[in-house]
């Protein structure tokens, strides 16, 4: 069987690279000083490196053009280097979170998105003490526009939480994912930043609330 391995474009050669070392991230270090590490036998072959060109996908050093230098390092190469300087970032970088860190941590938008039924039934009661029924028309085209209109608003500001914290470094879309309800983007979430759908089921058990007291507080 034949194995492929990832090529490097020649942009990449003078990319800032990351590495992992006991789970934690380390970088940026040149590409340079990362192949320096392998050889040296400072890193393991199976080390997990990052470059921008991987898009959100972090790689075993084999599997890269690192790899010549992460086989000799298995095979045995020259004692670890002694004295070194460590190695001084040059500028922060957002790289994506590595695969078992945890995922993204719940951003204020997100805590709006699901909390959107009950602040939708919080509108329907005030409605109610000033007289109108919020079942009928006006009130409930202005409720289901207005929660429409706060879904996309929230999605947005919770996409750019998301892209700051370096958990979407490549854009991938996010907001439209809305237009299929909170489902579909929550779903979405979490295949980007590998998070849990915690989010969509407390979404959900906030929208049966809602429908619940809603149909008790305002019946037909």
């Amino acid at each position: 069987m034949t194995h492929r391995f990832w090529q490097p474009n020649e942009g990449d050669l003078m990319a800032d690279w990351y590495y992992e070392e006991n789970g934690a991230q380390r970088g940026p270090v040149s590409e340079a000083d990362l192949r320096v590490m392998l050889g040296n036998g400072l890193l393991a072959r199976d080390t997990r490196v990052w470059t921008a060109s991987f898009g959100s996908q972090w790689l075993p050093a084999s599997q890269t053009e690192l790899r010549a230098h992460a086989q000799a390092a298995a095979a045995g190469g020259p004692p670890p280097l002694t004295g070194a300087a460590p190695l001084q970032p040059a500028f922060a970088y957002p790289v994506p979170p590595m695969a078992g860190a945890g995922g993204m941590p719940m951003t204020t938008s997100a805590w709006l998105i699901i909390g959107l039924p009950i602040l939708m039934l919080v509108a329907e009661i005030v409605l109610a003490f000033a007289g109108r029924n919020p079942n009928v028309p006006p009130q409930t085209t202005a409720i289901g526009f207005w929660g429409g209109v706060l879904l996309l608003v929230f999605a947005w500001k919770d996409a750019q939480a998301i892209q700051r914290a370096g958990f979407n470094p490549t854009k991938r879309t996010m907001v439209p994912f809305m237009l299929l309800t909170p489902i579909g983007y929550f779903i979405r979430r979490k295949v980007i930043t590998g998070s849990s759908l915690a989010p969509l089921w407390m979404w959900l058990a906030c929208g049966l609330g809602y429908g619940i007291l809603s149909l008790a507080l305002f019946p037909e």
